[in-house]
């Protein structure tokens, strides 16, 4: 993974087939919106062969301007300060962020024609361009006209990204420019036309004329109410920060809108920024919020990565470790499976070299679950690691000998089932529920050490169904119906299931949707129930029940 440093603001370069009024004005609200959100904004006017976009103005005079940039009369951009001005301008409020202005012309005319090592030049300098004493965190650039040659050379080597807004009216005109600057690219980047019209997107011709779809629509009609203007600006915001990645200022909300987006580089680079910021603050964020259910596995990965590369203390480590791992599923197998694994060996290292000491029996359980999910996302792509599986088996019996805390037992019993369905055996059924019946013995609730037994014995009656296990699975949820009924519905269902019974199977579906609807739901989403579904909505849903080595009699 990379370092988190001082980003290279994007260049964003926006333009139209022709000189349009609306353009500076939708510029100058993004600018204003994502500086409203926290970011160092560079609003720069790059068309000084027009006329200024009307009110543009600095809250003090500007010292250069982009014609003298083009022109090789300065080799930096420094913007004047303008939040005060441009806010004024639109009506709105200061934003927190930093707005700086750049215009197009200054003292000296812009060049006719300027080359191509200008053109380049002048963009790596807006890359660093600053805002009052920072560095911007993204570079707004008004693009001369598409149909003017000037317009087609900015937009091929001056910004990073080319946004073109174009109506379908323009298209026919507008192919012919945007290859002409396509060509014209030293550095081949990102273009992203985007289609004014709030008719549904004729990709047909877009793709005729223009080579391509449109990478999004804005729906423009000819209102001039402030309420449209702002909702195209917010949708235009929208759609690039993802597709650009331009990080929040806010770390927390960087982290947030990455795991919303499933995107783990941006939840590794929020979280260090925020471990840089605050370590504290950090740890109970990772613990209230990225540990949490609402929060994606990747991004708490991403954001133990993060910990790992700043250098933590090996406790800390492993206690990231211990809530990684809770969000693993069978189910949803992830390659971020190999970098939780290894470091799990790395700190089961540090355990065993005397460098660790907190919670010892509860690493060894969790560097084991870890293995296990390894293994099932190398059995997902057909990639067997038997070694691992023995390793982690070894571990879990490793732990079992020290266990004492009644937590860890449950936990316990849940990793040898996991390796019983990993294995496809069930020769640690009988130690699971020991360990089962101690960890309710040292003070776990007796609801919870039965659910916990009935899920254990539905890995092992999964992975290799006897008799014997299936009565016993029976027997514990026929006695948690007083207690639980749903639950006890819900592990009927996938007992008699595996029993090859489906007709009894779905008599407990239909009770359970009466007495526990929102288990129901769960269990139209859980892949343990994945054979039970199967043949639904045909006639052959009853006679596709599996064939198993024994008689439902013996049950």
């Amino acid at each position: 993974m990379d370092e988190p440093s001082p980003t290279t603001p994007v260049v964003i370069g926006f333009a139209s087939l022709v000189r349009a009024a609306w353009l500076p004005e939708l510029i100058l609200r993004l600018a204003h919106l994502w500086a409203m959100m926290g970011h160092d904004v560079a609003l720069i006017d790059g068309d000084p062969w027009g006329e200024a976009p009307e009110g543009w103005s600095a809250d003090e005079p500007a010292e250069h301007a982009l014609s003298e940039l083009l022109g090789g009369a300065i080799i930096g951009v420094d913007t004047a300060p303008a939040a005060v001005a441009l806010s004024a301008l639109l009506g709105l409020d200061e934003p927190p962020g930093a707005l700086g202005l750049m215009l197009a012309r200054g003292a000296e005319a812009p060049p006719d024609a300027p080359t191509a090592r200008s053109v380049m030049s002048a963009r790596r300098a807006l890359r660093g361009a600053m805002v009052g004493e920072a560095r911007a965190d993204v570079v707004l650039v008004r693009l001369p006209p598409l149909c003017e040659p000037v317009g087609q050379a900015l937009a091929a080597n001056l910004v990073d990204v080319t946004v073109p807004l174009l109506s379908p009216l323009d298209l026919l005109k507008a192919g012919v420019m945007l290859a002409r600057s396509a060509a014209m690219q030293a550095e081949t980047h990102p273009v992203l036309p985007i289609e004014l019209s709030a008719n549904p997107i004729d990709e047909a011709l877009w793709v005729a004329h223009v080579g391509c779809a449109p990478a999004a629509q804005l729906s423009l009609d000819s209102s001039d109410d402030e309420d449209q203007i702002d909702a195209l600006v917010g949708a235009l915001s929208d759609f690039l920060r993802p597709t650009l990645e331009l990080p929040h200022p806010d770390p927390k909300e960087e982290i947030l809108e990455a795991d919303a987006l499933e995107r783990g580089r941006g939840a590794y680079l929020g979280f260090r920024r925020l471990l840089r910021q605050d370590q504290k603050d950090a740890i109970l964020f990772f613990r209230g919020t990225l540990a949490g259910r609402s929060a994606t596995l990747r991004s708490a990965a991403e954001a133990l990565r993060a910990m790992d590369d700043e250098g933590m203390w090996p406790d800390q480590l492993a206690y990231g470790l211990r809530y990684v791992v809770q969000k693993f599923r069978v189910a949803e197998p992830e390659p971020v499976s190999e970098y939780v694994a290894g470091l799990g060996g790395r700190l089961l290292g540090e355990l065993r070299a005397g460098r660790l000491s907190e919670r010892p029996t509860r690493l060894k359980i969790d560097v084991a679950y870890a293995m296990l999910y390894h293994c099932f996302y190398l059995k997902h792509i057909k990639a067997y690691d038997l070694d691992l599986a023995q390793a982690a088996v070894r571990l879990l019996l490793e732990a079992a000998d020290e266990v004492e805390d009644g937590g860890d037992c449950a936990r316990l019993a849940e990793g040898f089932a996991r390796h019983g369905a990993l294995c496809e055996q069930n020769r640690n059924a009988e130690l699971a529920l020991n360990l089962i019946a101690l960890a309710e013995q040292r003070g776990l609730g007796t609801l919870i050490a039965r659910r916990s037994a009935i899920d254990s014995l539905w890995l092992f009656c999964e992975a290799e169904p006897t008799a014997p296990l299936l009565r016993l699975m029976f027997r514990l949820a026929n006695d948690l119906m007083p207690l639980d009924p749903g639950y006890a519905h819900y592990a009927l269902i996938g007992a008699w299931d595996i029993a090859g019974d489906k007709m009894r199977a779905t008599d407990h579906l239909i009770l359970l949707a009466k007495v526990d609807p929102k288990r129901l739901k769960m269990a139209l989403e859980d892949s343990s129930l994945k054979r039970f579904f199967e043949g639904v909505a045909t006639t052959r849903f009853f006679r596709s029940a599996r064939k198993k080595g024994f008689k439902l009699s013996e049950l």
